[in-house]
Order: structure tokens, then C-alpha cells, then sequence
């Protein structure tokens, strides 16, 4: 394990002619400075050559030189090297990390962890022993470098997601302007139609349905704009006091004619909910894309489901300090995996294909209870079902 230098050296032979030689140069600096301790001794235990952190550790003065092992390893560990690690040096095995006592000169005993190697050139063993409390300190400092690493991984990945965040809100922000000066363009013209429409005698009564229901897709797609310019921090959104029983009941018209026939349909509501402080608008829309997306998940089952809605109560000291209400969108559907679990609120991210969906929904309806201080909950198990929870902080007045 130590390396020497050789070096020629000159001599004269008998018949007086001078001759280089090589011999073995002293260890070098680096072989003594080792903040180990470094021997090499023969297989029958004959010590041949030490560093001076050894010696320094088992109080020796620098110039000692050890005769055999037996000098250094108490009685016990030098049973122990004979019986057990010189056997399997003598097979070619390395061995690594075996603790044994080493003895220093006042007769204390040094704890200490021993690799070792025998090379089979010239059959010397390479000794090298760390003592215990340095190996514990170089371990410690080994997590705590692993711990920094991590932590500058974690804030290097919060940054990129913070701009990514960033970039997406602004090209959100863009669509949903764009969309909004063409929805107004499509209501603008859907007036005129049912205007034409009323003054043609007779008025086709199935021109004005398909108009009406028209208007009516043009009425909430103007509800999805105004949602996500509210998430994306451009447009202002009127905040009141808000019973979510009320948007379970006004929501439930429209929605549960969009079930399948199959679907069960259950609600259980809290009879005395306390109010949140909440845009009517917005929860209205956020119930109605948590309920559409609980049926197609019950349709992707492929048999007959549940979509049970509930709100509740929750006193203070309960989740924290205050008051909360529930509001829980549970199905039966096909459930998803935890890694389709933890990126559903992710922009953009959807499991229908684009052609299906944008995958804002659950995206912008996480913006909207997170910016009133609430929070959204998922859980979910494959083939079982999905509970979305929204918690709102209790209103007070």
C-alpha cells in the first residue's frame, strides 16, 4: 500500500569497480502525512515498514519501528487476524472493515477498523487502520454532504417548477384572452341568429333550440375563461359569503344529466354548513369539472358506479386553529396510480390524450382554493375510486 521511490545508489565490488545499485528509497511524505495508518508486514507477521500516523496513534516516537504484529494487536484481535482474516488473505480476499484493538505504548487499547490486501508477487500483506470515532466523523460528514446535495437537488427543482409555473400562468393568461375576444365574437352572433330567427314567421322552433343550447355551451365556456384569467392573477374575482350546499344544489340540474344511465347519484349534505367566503361562479365551476371528471372516471370502469357528494363541518382544532368546511366529490370509478395521483393538479397533464382534454381542470381549481387559503385533497386507488376534498376556511359574519 506504501509507495518508495528507488533510487541508484553507487558501489564498489572487490575487485574495485563502481557499480550503480537499486536500492529501496525511504516512504514518502505522503505515505507518513495518511490520515490512516499504513503498514506492511510479511505473511509470517514481521512488521516491515510503518507510517508515522500509526506510531503517532499508539504513542510511539517517530523513529520506532515495529517488529511484529503482536507488537500492535492485542491479544484477542491477534488470535482473531490468525484464525480468520489470514486465511482468507492467503485465498486472494481483500478484507474490509474488521475491527479489532490495536495496543498503544501505555497500554491502553485503540479501536480501530482494518483493510487489508497480501499481494501474491512478493506475499507482503498491505495493512491500512482507521480508528473508529475519525471513521464515525468521515461517515457524519458523508450524510451531511449527501444531505446538502439533496437539499441544493430539491431547490434547483423547486426553481425550474417555479418558472415553469411561471411560463405556463403567462401562456395561460395569452389563451385565455384570445378565447375570450373569440367567445365574445360567437355570443355576439349567436343574438343576431336568435334575433333572425324570431322574426321568420313561422319561427323554427328547432333553429332556437340548437341556438339556446349554443348559447348556453358559449355561456360556460366564458365561465372557463374568467376561471383561469382569475388563476392566472389577471382578472379580479368577486369574492361573498357562500352556503355549498347551494352550488351542490344549483350545480346538480346540469350535471347529473351528463351521468350515465348506470351512475348512482348520492348526496349528503351537512343540513346547518357553515358559509365560505368564495366566487358563486367559481365554486359552481369547479363542482361541476370535479363531478364530469368522477363520471367519466365511473365510465371508465366499464360497470355501474357511485358519485356520492358531501359537505361537512369541521371544528376548529380539528385540521387547525379554525373552522373549516368540506366539500367531497367521491366516486367508484377506475381510480388512479400514485404517479398519476401526484401530478393530476400539474398544468397541462392529463391521461385523456389532448384531443379530450387540456388538463387544467384540476390544475385551476387547485389555484383558486389555494388563493382562498383552502386546500385540495386527493385519494384514490386504481380499479376502487378517487375522493377529491376541497377545505375551506370558515367565514365569519
Amino acid at each position: 500500500m506504501a509507495r518508495t521511490d528507488a533510487f541508484r545508489s553507487p558501489v564498489t565490488t572487490s575487485s574495485g569497480t563502481e557499480v550503480q545499485v537499486n536500492m529501496p528509497a525511504a516512504p514518502t511524505d505522503l505515505y507518513h502525512r495518511a490520515p490512516c495508518g499504513l503498514l506492511r508486514c510479511a505473511t509470517d507477521g514481521t512488521v516491515r515498514s510503518s507510517n508515522l500516523t500509526l506510531r503517532r496513534w499508539l504513542g510511539y516516537p517517530p523513529d520506532h519501528r515495529f517488529i511484529a504484529l503482536s507488537d500492535i494487536l492485542s491479544p484477542p484481535s491477534q488470535l482473531f487476524f490468525e484464525m480468520q482474516l489470514r486465511p482468507l488473505l492467503a485465498l486472494g480476499k481483500t478484507i474490509d472493515g474488521a475491527f479489532v484493538l490495536l495496543r498503544r505504548l501505555d497500554g491502553d487499547l485503540l479501536p480501530v477498523v482494518m483493510n487489508a490486501v497480501q499481494h501474491p508477487d512478493d506475499q507482503s500483506i498491505e495493512v491500512a487502520v482507521l480508528v473508529v470515532r475519525e471513521r464515525e466523523q468521515y461517515e457524519a460528514s458523508l450524510k451531511k454532504a449527501h444531505s446538502d446535495a439533496e437539499q441544493a437537488m430539491h431547490a434547483m427543482a423547486a426553481s425550474a417548477h417555479a418558472q415553469k409555473m411561471q411560463a405556463v400562468g403567462q401562456m395561460a393568461a395569452g389563451m385565455a384572452h384570445e378565447f375570450n375576444n373569440l367567445l365574445t365574437v360567437v355570443q355576439g352572433h349567436i343574438e343576431f341568429a336568435v334575433a333572425d330567427a324570431l322574426e321568420t314567421v313561422p319561427a323554427s322552433r328547432g333553429i332556437l333550440e340548437d341556438l339556446g343550447r349554443a348559447a348556453g355551451a358559449a355561456t360556460r365556456m366564458a365561465g372557463i375563461v374568467r376561471q383561469l384569467l382569475a388563476f392566472t392573477g389577471q382578472r379580479h374575482v368577486r369574492i361573498g359569503l357562500l352556503d355549498l350546499n347551494t352550488v351542490v344544489e344549483a350545480s346538480a340540474q346540469l350535471v347529473t344529466h351528463a351521468l350515465a344511465p348506470d351512475t348512482i347519484w348520492e348526496t349528503q349534505l351537512e343540513p346547518a354548513l357553515w358559509p365560505v367566503a368564495a366566487s358563486r361562479d367559481q365554486m359552481e365551476q369547479l363542482f361541476t369539472s370535479l363531478v364530469l371528471n368522477a363520471s367519466e372516471a365511473v365510465a371508465a370502469s366499464g360497470r355501474a358506479g357511485r358519485i356520492t357528494i358531501a359537505t361537512q363541518n369541521v371544528p376548529v382544532g380539528t385540521l387547525d386553529a379554525r373552522d373549516h368546511v368540506r366539500l367531497i366529490v367521491s366516486d367508484t370509478g377506475i381510480g388512479m396510480t400514485e404517479d398519476v395521483r401526484e401530478r393530476a393538479i400539474d398544468p397541462f397533464f392529463s391521461t385523456k390524450g389532448m384531443a379530450t382534454g387540456l388538463g387544467l381542470g384540476l390544475s385551476m381549481a387547485y389555484g383558486s382554493i389555494r388563493a382562498l387559503q383552502g386546500n385540495l385533497e386527493i385519494r384514490s386507488t386504481p380499479h376502487v375510486g378517487t375522493s377529491v376534498t376541497i377545505i375551506l376556511p370558515r367565514a365569519q359574519g
